[in-house]
């Protein structure tokens, strides 16, 4: 019951921040481990777009990893979904941006907010 309140809080938070910012934004969700340098520096670009995001970190918790593939159909993290869409891991997400088609995915303008 625990992670199922922590869920809950994570999307407490991040509807009060989409709301706070006045426009409607994308569901964007990332599973990451807390060791995995990918993680962090999908994470980074996120923050640096002002995208605000749900983690679930699967260092420890089997059944959220489970979810995570099942979801994806990977192994690897970080999986990001942006709207319940597999976006895929660390790498697609920075060719996402490279090729300018990550600010329309994240319904933010190319000047990034």
């Amino acid at each position: 019951m625990l992670c199922f309140a922590d869920d809950r809080r994570k999307l407490e938070l991040t509807l009060q921040t989409k709301e706070a910012r006045g426009r409607t934004m994308k569901n964007v969700e990332i599973y990451t481990k807390s060791y995995c340098p990918y993680c962090k520096r999908a994470k980074e670009l996120l923050h640096i777009k002002n995208v605000s995001f749900t983690e679930f970190d699967v260092t420890s918790d089997p059944v959220k990893e489970q979810e995570m593939r099942h979801r994806s159909g990977r192994h690897t993290v970080p999986q990001i979904f942006i709207d319940d869409e597999p976006i895929g891991g660390c790498s697609d997400l920075f060719d996402l941006d490279e090729t300018g088609e990550l600010d329309g995915k994240l319904g933010i303008n190319s000047s990034g907010g």
